[in-house]
């Protein structure tokens, strides 16, 4: 193979990776989160414990990858504070799990500047306390998954072109841990699967 035809080749492999770095679209974003929990199975005596949403937040980059004018396939590896405020009897306490988060979400694009994503959200938990009457504790050990396995759906605008703002909604698949009810005699009335879930406010910037 003489020179001409390396050099050939070597502008060929360029030219088709020049093509392909245009399809990709690079951005960060942080969002603002109503986070809480969802029971499962939980007994009719719960009136006197009550799972009430906590404000949380999220920052990810995001990459995305055009695959026609209507469709893109997006990853966006990041971080997420997942939790719940919990009340019972007079007490109450901050439930806080952080996790590391890769949701994987296909985009359809209804209008230039409006669309749809949805897809699944893979996390691993890293970090957990629970906050009660001023004082932290470390529960990490009350989760008995620190995988997580997810959903979300979303609606986003391009109100700039390097700017846009999106309202989701995540839920998990995979219980994060088990509640056990007992009466006052210890009698086991229900065991209960708890679920991360959150509406999310945010925005991205575009590079």
């Amino acid at each position: 193979m003489n020179l001409k035809s390396v050099l050939f080749a070597l502008g060929l492999l360029l030219i088709s990776q020049a093509g392909i770095s245009q399809n990709f679209k690079f951005g960060a974003q942080i969002g603002i989160n109503g986070s809480s929990e969802i029971l499962s199975k939980a007994p009719d005596q719960l009136g006197r414990t009550t799972y009430q949403p906590a404000l949380t937040f999220n920052i990810n980059a995001h990459i995305d990858y055009i695959l026609s004018k209507r469709w893109s396939m997006a990853i966006e590896p990041g971080f997420i504070q997942k939790g719940t405020r919990v009340s019972f009897s007079a007490n109450s306490s901050r439930l806080n799990a952080y996790y590391v988060q890769m949701p994987v979400l296909a985009n359809f694009h209804i209008l230039d500047k409006l669309y749809v994503s949805a897809g699944p959200e893979l996390s691993y938990l890293v970090a957990a306390n629970n906050r009660t009457n001023g004082n932290t504790y470390n529960n990490i050990t009350s989760y008995e998954n620190r995988f997580d396995l997810g959903a979300l759906v979303g609606i986003n605008y391009e109100i700039h072109k390097n700017l846009d703002l999106g309202l989701r909604y995540g839920q998990s698949f995979i219980p994060n841990s088990r509640i056990f009810w007992t009466d006052e005699f210890g009698d086991m009335l229900a065991i209960s699967k708890t679920y991360h879930h959150y509406l999310q406010l945010l925005l991205r910037v575009k590079f």
